[in-house]
């Protein structure tokens, strides 16, 4: 798969309220941002898979009343992220889950919510 194939992939998936993630169907490895090849074993041989977008907080910072950090996914694989925490229970090891908001271009990404 072409990089321009798996950004527009990705981007699709945001559009429609999922989380994209690649497989590499030599090693198993998963990763969340798109390369056109496995960050493991070098292979080109990689499916974007779809999350079920729910994990634990694995490292956080607030700033400026904005929480940032790396969510790990139950399938694996870990990305930064912004952080909403509606009821001040944000901490590491903490359950979330991925919600799509709208960004200045007008397209969706993904954030998490501490649920």
């Amino acid at each position: 798969m072409r990089y321009e194939e798996l950004i527009k992939a990705y981007f699709d998936s945001f559009e429609s309220e999922r989380l994209p993630y690649i497989k590499c169907t030599k090693c198993g490895k998963v990763f969340y941002y798109p390369r056109t090849f496995c960050i493991n074993c070098n292979s080109t041989d990689l499916q974007v898979k779809t999350s079920e977008g729910k994990g634990k907080i694995f490292t956080m910072t607030k700033f400026n009343n904005t929480i940032y950090g790396i969510v790990e996914l139950k399938e694996g694989f870990r990305l930064y992220t912004n952080i909403i925490d509606e009821n001040g229970k944000a901490d590491i090891g903490v359950d979330v889950e991925v919600r799509f908001t709208v960004g200045n271009g007008g397209k969706k990404f993904p954030v998490f919510r501490v649920v």
